[in-house]
């Protein structure tokens, strides 16, 4: 019989290794969800979706969902949804290491004066 014999230095290795699995896995967070017209109910197709101040981003599917995978901020986080003729939508989210959230979100279509206004700034 054969007994493999591990010495301190390859012990410490491996522990060092699980601790560092363990805390990647932990404050990993994800956000989903499916953006609808608030009017029709039907799914919107190129919405902006991103956390504000970050570089989290993702444009919705013809079924109007995203995901946020990567480089999740934790804590209080603005998400913020855009998308050209309808009004921009901000929301606050507490976002903790190792959970999952999935949003389901309306967008209302813009009013002329805000139409107006948007033709203004861009």
């Amino acid at each position: 019989m054969h007994f493999t014999t591990y010495t301190l230095r390859d012990r410490r290795i491996l522990f060092l290794g699980l601790i560092y699995l363990c805390c990647s896995i932990s404050s990993w967070s994800q956000i989903t969800g499916t953006i609808l017209d608030s009017k029709n109910g039907k799914p919107l197709e190129g919405v902006e979706v991103f956390i504000n101040q970050s570089t989290v981003n993702f444009i919705t599917d013809k079924q109007g969902f995203f995901q946020l995978t990567e480089n999740i901020p934790q804590g209080y986080v603005d998400i913020i949804l855009f998308k050209k003729g309808y009004r921009l939508f901000q929301s606050s989210l507490r976002t903790e290491p190792g959970r999952m959230y999935k949003l389901n979100l309306a967008m209302e279509r813009a009013t002329k004066r805000t139409a107006l206004l948007w033709k203004l700034v861009f």
